[in-house]
């Protein structure tokens, strides 16, 4: 078993006339947090809705416990372990980083 709970390799996402995604590849290990930072337009929410199955990736490979994966919509995603926090932090419980490593789930 490696160190990776998740891994993306030469991800592309293409939309009518824009590449919105553009061969983006990353790891995260284990018991970690990381945090998606860039401009607007720069692709952050079009990642985050291909990991938790509201758009598919156009190319590309992602792996989840070193199983490939792909999910076809959110509510899959989240059978698979992968969730979301969303802006709106009403919809969701409270939960603190503590919480989130203790259920080992995949946050994005």
């Amino acid at each position: 078993m490696n160190d990776f709970v998740l891994e993306i390799k030469d991800l592309v996402k293409d939309f009518p006339g824009v590449r919105a995604v553009n061969d983006v590849s990353f790891n995260i290990k284990r018991n970690t947090v990381h945090c998606l930072v860039g401009e607007n337009g720069a692709g952050k929410s079009t990642l985050i809705k291909i990991l938790t199955g509201a758009y598919l990736r156009t190319s590309g490979e992602i792996f989840l416990n070193e199983k490939a994966y792909t999910a076809n919509s959110p509510k899959e995603a989240g059978l698979l372990g992968i969730s979301t926090l969303f802006q709106e932090l009403n919809v969701v419980n409270p939960m603190g980083i503590r919480d989130i490593t203790m259920s080992r789930r995949v946050v994005v």
